[in-house]
């Protein structure tokens, strides 16, 4: 390893004890046929490990040695497996982001477990971003906001858990309100945004609700004197041209109770509520039926009217629709002249979505 200026005295002097053993592993992992950018790795390792070393041995010094050689490791993997060495997209931005701003937040729960910590909040950065890349900052965001006040590494990645449904992945809904009651109650009500007023058996409510309900929003799981209402939820999908999915016009379909979509070229699984929406590709599912909704489940009419269990409103930008599908909670709608899925619900007094 090359000398490194600027840095203190006391990392300067951990470096020349593990410097042996540090050099081995780096070099082994050459060995092993990992491309690592010399300059990039020094970088990483002056800019982003040593200062979270120094932080740790500010406040724990006898953890020092212990914070530089796992955060080491760590690094390599990740290095190793070139998720810093992309020149192009997001990934190495956003895991620069974690390490040079959300871990030095961290760095009292780093100290107790440098390698628990560093390794699964990365792990999570490389699976969100596989997932849902937009989902990322907003999942970075929440843990800025909400991690350091977390009293246990075990904590912070239940916080983790579930900041990536509230970041925007509703797949993670309901193992995440699984997770978020097991926190403690002031930590789980600053994650989801749910005032601090309540009790702690009111937010369990507001959970269970939440489970049920995956179109709650906050003034519904609060109050019990919300009148009934039909509200458009989510605006989902886009032309490919400009990042999206579908190359034409979509229409949605349901199979197996879960609405889909197909532009005529692919078909996708979507899966959305309050937090956001992600679509799956599901080529091998049956293509849309053209069959009408039944009388007996919500529909939209060709003038935007919606009917749904004695509640009707219009909607007038959601006129002519060119297909509709019905899962038991959502109703989502295609128009002739938009790339977009709109997805509405029935809200308030009722408890949410009606079956």
């Amino acid at each position: 390893m090359s000398t490194f200026e600027a840095i203190s005295e006391i990392c300067r002097k951990l470096l020349d004890e593990n410097r042996g053993r540090l050099n081995a592993e780096f070099l082994q992992r050459k060995r092993a046929g990992a491309k690592i950018d010399d300059d990039a790795w020094l970088l990483h390792l002056q800019r982003r490990v040593l200062p979270l070393v120094d932080r740790v041995h500010h406040i724990l010094p006898e953890r020092g040695n212990r914070t530089l050689n796992e955060l080491y490791d760590v690094s390599l993997d990740l290095f190793a497996g070139g998720h810093f060495a992309e020149t192009t997209g997001m990934l190495p931005r956003v895991l620069a982001q974690l390490w040079e701003q959300s871990l030095p937040r961290l760095v009292a729960l780093i100290a107790r477990d440098p390698r628990r910590v560093s390794g699964s909040l990365s792990n999570a950065v490389l699976a969100i971003a596989q997932t849902q890349p937009s989902a990322v900052h907003r999942w970075l965001a929440k843990l800025d906001e909400v991690g350091p006040g977390t009293e246990s590494v075990d904590h912070l990645l239940l916080v983790g858990q579930v900041a990536a449904w509230v970041a925007g992945l509703p797949q993670y809904r309901l193992s995440a309100i699984g997770l978020a009651e097991q926190l403690p109650t002031a930590l789980a009500q600053k994650l989801l945004g749910i005032s601090e007023s309540l009790s702690e058996t009111q937010v369990r409510a507001i959970l269970q609700r939440w489970s049920i309900d995956c179109w709650t929003d906050n003034r519904d799981a609060e109050s019990i004197n919300n009148e009934p209402r039909i509200e458009q939820v989510a605006l989902c999908g886009s032309f490919r041209g400009f990042g999206g999915q579908f190359l034409y016009p979509p229409q949605v379909f349901v199979e197996e109770g879960q609405l889909h979509v197909t532009d005529t070229q692919h078909v996708w699984r979507l899966q959305a509520d309050r937090f956001g929406n992600v679509f799956h590709r599901s080529d091998s599912v049956a293509k849309i039926n053209k069959r009408k909704p039944a009388k007996d489940i919500p529909q939209i009419n060709a003038d935007g009217m919606v009917q749904w269990q004695g509640t009707q409103s219009r909607l007038t930008h959601l006129t002519q629709a060119t297909s509709q599908a019905y899962d038991g909670r959502t109703l989502a709608v295609t128009l002739p002249d938009s790339f977009h899925v709109y997805l509405i619900t029935h809200l308030g007094k009722s408890g949410g979505p009606t079956q």
